[in-house]
């Protein structure tokens, strides 16, 4: 039986980037989205964003039984239903907007991702903020930015580095949070009527198993530092892809 070799790029693009979120926090979605934008159907983002979940949840969901054991519950608590909230708007708000304006609001928020990577996230292990609203903004905002474009991750990283835990404290229960995002923002893409076409299915189910196999050698791996040259160079991906959506919708 042939192998279609288009499937390998999101075979291998999911695999590399799951494997990426086990020394970042973050990752998948933000190396996905990009490629999956330019493959999808002209004027259409919303189907991207959707088989980008769908991969998203499927790693997370091993992601979270390979992180269990260092979960911190009362954190994942606050922030995970707080960014269900944000998350339920943030992917109202892509319904709501017509496909240009669709691609300028996933445009723009690449580009403002691409600049928040730049922070230097060691200086904040430093502060150790624990109250409540902390996570509470923490998770309004990265599942805000999640249900609107599907890049949760670095601002959910940025807030939970800030507790000065482990690597494996940080990235378990940002899973556990990114589960809960992807649990509220999926069956809404869904209710509005966003399909898959039978290109994107095919992606999601070689994505899909790429992230799994990613994640399976990331927990091999655990702990590790962040790896700051692939998160600029990711940042560098996302600026550009960003203009260029932010170009092609104005045209």
């Amino acid at each position: 039986m042939m192998i279609d070799a288009s499937l390998l790029l999101p075979f291998f693009l999911a695999l590399a980037a799951s494997l990426l979120t086990f020394f970042s926090g973050f990752g998948l979605g933000t190396i996905l989205l990009p490629v999956f934008l330019v493959y999808a159907p002209p004027g259409a983002p919303q189907e991207a964003v959707l088989a980008v979940a769908l991969v998203h949840i499927t790693n997370n969901v091993l992601k979270g039984g390979l992180t269990f054991q260092w979960v911190e519950w009362k954190t994942a608590g606050w922030f995970g239903v707080s960014s269900m909230l944000g998350a339920f708007v943030g992917a109202w708000m892509l319904d709501s907007l017509s496909d240009a304006a669709a691609q300028r609001w996933i445009g723009l928020t690449l580009v403002v991702f691409s600049l928040f990577e730049w922070l230097p996230q060691k200086a904040h292990r430093k502060v150790e903020p624990k109250t409540p609203p902390f996570y509470v903004v923490g998770g309004l905002l990265s599942g805000f930015a999640g249900g609107a474009s599907g890049h949760q991750g670095a601002l959910r990283s940025y807030f939970l580095l800030r507790t000065g835990w482990s690597a494996q404290r940080v990235i378990a229960t940002g899973t556990m949070v990114a589960l809960a995002v992807d649990i509220t923002r999926i069956p809404m893409y869904l209710s509005t009527g966003h399909g898959l076409s039978l290109h994107f299915l095919r992606w999601c189910v070689a994505g899909g198993t790429g992230a799994l196999l990613g994640s399976l050698v990331g927990r091999k791996l655990l702990p590790k530092l962040t790896l700051k040259p692939l998160q600029i160079f990711v940042a560098l991906g996302l600026a550009i892809l960003g203009i260029r959506l932010l170009w092609v919708s104005y045209l």
